[in-house]
C-alpha cells in the first residue's frame, strides 16, 4: 500500500515538474525570466532525478529509463537557454536586454564546501593537476579554495622567494643574497600565499635560502606570523639553526632528519606541547657519538621527555631508559618506533606497569643484544591493547633462535598483549652466519600464538629453517580464521615438513586468506579432500598469491591441478628464485643445491602457465553444469482443485 502511494505520487510530481519546464522554457524565450529563476528550475530537475533514483526499485526498468531520458532533454533544452549564445539578441528586445545580468553559475557552487570538494579532488603535484588548479585560481568562484589547495604542501622555499620583489635579491654565482635593506612591504605579498600553507618540507640544498629568510625575519617588520596555519615541518637542513622561526606552537607533526649529535644539546628547549607526531631519522647518530665524545642518548631522551601530547613517535637512535618509562606512562602515545643503539642496551623497567594505551609498536636494530632488549620491553606491558608488532633485527654476528627461544619469546608477547586486538605481527631476524640442523625452529614454538584469534597479517622470516609439520600449520589455520596474509619463510633452502595436504586446512579455516608464503614439499600429490569435493562451497575463492620459496616439486601437471582446485582464482606464482639470474643452461660440476632450486622453479613457472587454462576448463565446465539443468523440474505449477 505504502508503495503504491509511494509511486502514485512519483508519477504526479513528474508531470507537474514536466508542465513547469515547459512553462519556464516558454517565458525564457519570451524575456519574461531571467538567470535566476532559470537556475531555480534546473535545481528542480535535479532534486526530482535524486527522488526518482531513490525510488528506482518501485519502478519498472522501462519506465525508469523514460525518466532518466526525459530528465536528462529537459537539463539540455534549460542549459542551452542559459548560455550566453543562445539569448535572444538585444534587437529582438531593446528595452530588456541592458537589466538582463551576466550569466550565474549554478548556485550549488555559491556553498564554500562544494566548491572544496571540486578542487580538492585535483592533484597538485602532478602536472596537470597543476595546471587546472592554476586555471580554476583564475575564476572569481574557484579563486580562494584553488590557491589553498596549490600552496597546502610546499615542498620548496623557492615558490615563497619567488613572491618578495625582484630588486630584494642578488645571486651572484647562485648564492642567494640580500640586495638591500628589506621593506615591511616586501612581504605583503609573501604573506598573502604563506597563511595558505598547511605542510612544508626543506631540505639542505635549500639552506641560504632559508638563512635569508631568516634575515628577514629576524630584522622585525612583519607585525604577524609568517606561517599562521602551518601543521606539519620536515626539516631535514642538516642543523637545527633558524627551526624556531617555523617551529610555532600550532605545529603538530615535525620530522627532522641529517643532524649531527650536538644538535640534539638545543632541540630540547623549543616549545614542544603542541607535537602529536614526531618522527626523528638519522642512522648515523650512534656513530659519531664515541667519537666527538657526545652523548646522544641523554640529549635525545630529554627532548624525547618534553612531548606532552605525542600520538606516534619514531626515534631513529637509542634513547635511554628514564626516557622509556616516561614514554610508557604517557596517556597520549599510540604508535612507537625504535631504532636500539650501542650505548642503550640496558633497560631497568617495572614488570607490567608501562604501556597501556600502545596500539603500534615497531623495533629495529643491528646490536647483539638487541633481543634481549626486546624482551625486555614487552615484559613492562599489562595488556597492551596493541594492533601492531613488527620486530627487524640484522646482524653479522646475531645469535640463532632456538626453538625455545622463540618459543619463550613468543609467549612473553602473547602475556602482555591484550588477544583480541593484535591483528599483524611482522618479525624478521637476518645473520650472514651459516646455519645447522641444529637451528631449525619446530612448529612448537608457534603455539604461543594461536591465542591471537584476530590476525589478519603474519609475516616472519628468518635465517633459521623452520620444520612445520602439517599438524602444525592446522593447529595455526583453526586459530586464525581472519588472517589475509600468511608467510614463514627462511633464508636457505632446506627439506620442507609441510606437504600439500596443509593447504587444505588453510583453505577450510582461513576463507578470507589473499597471500600465502610457505615451503612446501610438492613432491607427491595427496588425494582429493572429501569435505570439498561433497560441499562446493568449501573451494578457497579469495587466495590469489602464492610463494613457495625454495619448495621441491613433482609433476608440473599434477601440482597445477591440485591447486586450481583448492584455491580456484589462484593466478600468481612466485619462488624464492624469482629475481635471481637463471642460466638457460645448468653448466657442469655445478653446486647441485643451487642446480635443484633452479630447477624446482622452472617446474614452478609451468605450474603456474598452467592455472589460468585449468581456471577456465573449470568455469566452462561450470557453466554446461547450469545450462544442462531442466530448470522446469524443480517448479510444480499450481492447478485450483476443480472438484472442491
Amino acid at each position: 500500500m505504502a508503495d503504491a502511494l509511494i509511486l502514485n505520487n512519483l508519477h504526479v510530481a513528474y508531470n507537474i515538474l514536466l508542465r513547469n519546464v515547459a512553462r519556464t522554457l516558454r517565458r525564457r524565450a519570451d524575456f519574461t525570466l531571467g538567470p535566476d529563476d532559470m537556475n531555480q528550475q534546473i535545481a528542480e530537475v535535479v532534486q526530482f532525478c535524486a527522488e526518482a533514483s531513490q525510488r528506482q526499485g518501485l519502478l519498472a526498468p522501462a519506465d525508469f529509463q523514460v525518466i532518466q531520458t526525459s530528465m536528462r532533454d529537459l537539463l539540455q533544452e534549460l542549459g542551452a537557454l542559459l548560455t550566453p549564445e543562445s539569448v535572444p539578441s538585444c534587437s529582438n528586445a531593446p528595452a530588456l536586454c541592458p537589466e538582463t545580468p551576466p550569466v550565474a553559475m549554478h548556485r550549488g557552487l555559491l556553498v564554500s564546501d562544494i566548491v572544496w570538494t571540486i578542487v580538492s579532488q585535483l592533484d597538485p603535484r602532478a602536472v596537470e593537476g597543476r595546471k587546472a588548479l592554476a586555471a580554476l585560481a583564475r575564476s572569481k568562484i574557484f579563486h580562494h579554495h584553488a590557491l589553498d589547495v596549490l600552496w597546502k604542501t610546499q615542498m620548496t622555499v623557492r615558490n615563497l622567494m619567488r613572491c618578495f620583489p625582484e630588486d630584494l635579491w642578488q645571486s651572484p654565482s647562485q648564492s642567494l643574497r640580500l640586495a638591500r635593506t628589506p621593506r615591511a612591504t616586501d612581504w605583503d605579498r609573501v604573506l598573502q600565499y604563506s597563511v595558505r600553507i598547511r605542510h612544508f618540507r626543506i631540505y639542505r640544498s635549500a639552506t641560504k635560502a632559508i638563512e635569508c629568510l631568516a634575515t628577514m625575519l629576524r630584522a622585525g617588520g612583519l607585525g604577524e606570523p609568517f606561517m599562521p596555519n602551518l601543521e606539519s615541518l620536515e626539516w631535514h637542513t642538516g642543523s637545527l639553526e633558524n627551526i624556531d622561526l617555523f617551529l610555532g606552537t600550532q605545529v603538530t607533526a615535525l620530522s627532522l632528519g641529517g643532524l649531527y649529535p650536538e644538535d640534539f644539546a638545543v632541540i630540547h628547549s623549543f616549545d614542544l606541547s603542541a607535537l602529536t607526531e614526531v618522527l626523528i631519522t638519522g642512522n648515523f647518530y650512534h656513530r659519531y657519538s664515541n667519537a666527538q665524545g657526545v652523548n646522544v642518548a641523554d640529549d635525545l631522551s630529554t627532548f624525547v621527555c618534553g612531548l606532552r601530547r605525542v600520538r606516534t613517535l619514531h626515534v631513529g637512535a637509542g634513547i635511554n631508559n628514564d626516557a622509556i618509562i616516561y614514554l610508557g606512562r604517557l596517556p597520549t602515545l599510540r604508535s612507537l618506533f625504535l631504532t636500539v643503539s650501542a650505548g642503550c642496551m640496558t633497560l631497568s623497567l617495572p614488570a607490567m606497569a608501562l604501556f597501556h594505551h600502545l596500539q603500534s609498536f615497531e623495533i629495529k636494530s643491528d646490536e647483539e643484544r638487541a633481543i634481549d632488549y626486546a624482551r625486555a620491553l614487552i615484559n613492562s606491558w599489562d595488556e597492551s591493547p596493541l594492533q601492531s608488532f613488527k620486530m627487524t633485527f640484522d646482524s653479522d654476528v646475531f645469535p640463532f633462535l632456538t626453538t625455545s627461544t622463540a618459543e619463550a619469546f613468543f609467549r612473553e608477547l602473547s602475556e602482555h598483549c591484550s588477544h583480541p586486538h593484535l591483528t599483524s605481527i611482522n618479525i624478521e631476524f637476518t645473520s650472514s652466519s651459516d646455519t645447522t640442523e641444529a637451528n631449525l625452529i619446530l612448529g612448537d614454538a608457534f603455539k604461543p600464538l594461536c591465542c591471537f584469534t584476530q590476525l589478519r597479517t603474519v609475516v616472519i622470516y628468518m635465517t633459521n629453517n623452520f620444520a612445520l609439520d602439517d599438524a602444525a600449520i592446522a593447529d595455526l589455520a583453526a586459530s586464525w580464521p581472519q588472517i589475509e596474509e600468511f608467510s614463514i619463510s627462511s633464508r636457505d633452502a632446506g627439506p620442507s615438513s609441510t606437504t600439500l595436504s596443509a593447504l587444505y586446512e588453510l583453505a577450510r579455516h582461513c576463507t578470507k586468506l589473499r597471500a600465502l608464503c610457505l615451503c612446501l614439499d610438492a613432491t607427491t600429490v595427496p588425494p582429493p579432500d572429501p569435505l570439498t569435493i561433497h560441499h562446493p562451497p568449501l573451494l578457497h575463492a579469495n587466495l590469489t598469491k602464492l610463494n613457495v620459496s625454495y619448495s621441491r616439486i613433482g609433476d608440473a601437471f599434477t601440482v597445477a591441478r591440485f591447486l586450481s582446485a583448492t584455491f580456484v582464482n589462484l593466478d600468481q606464482l612466485t619462488t624464492a628464485m624469482e629475481n635471481q639470474p637463471i642460466p638457460n643452461e645448468i653448466q657442469a660440476g655445478e653446486d647441485p643445491e643451487f642446480t635443484e632450486q633452479v630447477e624446482c622453479h622452472l617446474v614452478w613457472k609451468d605450474v603456474e602457465r598452467y592455472l589460468p587454462e585449468l581456471r577456465e576448463i573449470r568455469m566452462e565446465e561450470f557453466r554446461r553444469g547450469q545450462e544442462s539443468i531442466d530448470q522446469t523440474a524443480y517448479f510444480v505449477p499450481f492447478e485450483t482443485n476443480l472438484a472442491t
